[in-house]
């Protein structure tokens, strides 16, 4: 009869054998007992050496179970594979070239059975970021806000399995980007028990990447983001009690729509423009509230403030002011609409 491991870890890669080397290296020397784990790899179709190496790999690893499916450049699809064909009590979500320190998930599975978590976040260390380590707290019965777990919706966390079948939970396929926020934001709203723990690092994120190992490694479209911030402010919405929903849809106002409203704003057609607009307007920007522009930079809270009340040639035209740093008058709509919405701005 074979053995229900402890925790699976799922890893889609592509084209990044020698990163997966090291992240397999480190998952195989864990202390949590061999029969404890399983690591399930999904190879999308890579193009370098890194399916002979997992052929190689898996002959003397009898935990390690290998798929490989056509290129699709979307995580989600081999993230949700290898939930389907995991065992684990738990799931752990891993990319390619990061790894975990040895005692990591050991540590992270006898907290969730201790403490009977759905979700067990551990602090991650980033290389090559601007921030080394996420901010969560301690707590063994996180809040979101208080806590710090808001702010980390990346997908490596430990997950009861049987949580996510209850809530029939897997990751949007129709999402290049983004998809792990609104994955982990679902997961974390509906939570029993979210546990965090700070004391030390439980995964290692890699930033810089050399050699593959991103398969979403590309700039962010307009349509992903609107994709991402109105399936967060739905969640929200739905799930978050009224004190709760503000602060919790500032991340989604400040880090997820406003660098939408920039970059992917300008590189979309107008057509494409028009479209989102509305989209958010009706919405997403309706929640648009006072703490969330108080928190925002400068540009990101101009361009939240047209977005909301103006049009999107009105947005164009803030974004090519921004571009020349502010430089000469403001566009004629934009200084109306500042006037209007943010009577900070004495100056204009």
């Amino acid at each position: 009869m074979a053995v229900t491991p402890a925790v699976s870890v799922i890893i889609p890669t592509y084209d990044c054998r020698p990163l997966l080397e090291g992240a397999l290296e480190a998952l195989r020397k864990q202390t949590l007992p061999a029969d404890d784990r399983e690591v399930i790899v999904i190879d999308d179709g890579s193009t370098d050496d890194t399916w002979a190496f997992l052929q190689e790999t898996a002959t003397s690893w009898p935990q390690l179970t290998i798929i490989k499916q056509p290129h699709s450049g979307h995580p989600s699809i081999g993230r949700n594979l290898g939930l389907r064909r995991a065992r684990g009590r738990y799931v752990f979500f891993h990319d390619a070239d990061d790894w975990m320190p040895p005692d990591a998930l050991r540590r992270l599975v006898a907290d969730a059975d201790r403490l009977r978590s759905d979700v067990v976040v551990g602090r991650a260390r980033v290389i090559g970021g601007r921030r080394e380590a996420s901010l969560i707290r301690t707590a063994d019965d996180a809040d979101l806000i208080k806590d710090k777990v808001w702010t980390t919706l990346s997908a490596q966390k430990l997950f009861r399995r049987s949580f996510l079948s209850r809530l029939r939970l897997e990751f949007c396929e129709d999402m290049i980007q983004g998809e792990d926020q609104v994955f982990v934001a679902a997961a974390i709203l509906a939570a029993r028990r979210v546990t965090t723990r700070a004391d030390e690092d439980y995964y290692v994120r890699r930033r810089t990447r050399q050699g593959g190992g991103n398969l979403s490694d590309q700039p962010q479209s307009l349509h992903n983001k609107v994709l991402t911030s109105t399936r967060l402010t739905r969640l929200v919405i739905e799930r978050a009690g009224k004190a709760q929903q503000t602060r919790l849809l500032t991340r989604v106002m400040i880090k997820v729509l406003a660098p939408g409203l920039a970059g992917p704003f300008m590189r979309a057609t107008e057509a494409e423009r028009d479209e989102a607009l509305a989209e958010l307007q009706r919405t997403v920007l309706p929640h648009l509230a006072p703490l969330h522009l108080e928190r925002a930079e400068e540009d990101r809270r101009l361009r939240l403030l047209v977005a909301a009340h103006g049009t999107s040639a009105e947005l164009v035209a803030l974004n090519k002011w921004l571009a020349r740093q502010q430089q000469g008058e403001p566009p004629d709509a934009v200084r109306r609409l500042i006037r209007t919405y943010d009577p900070g701005r004495s100056d204009w």
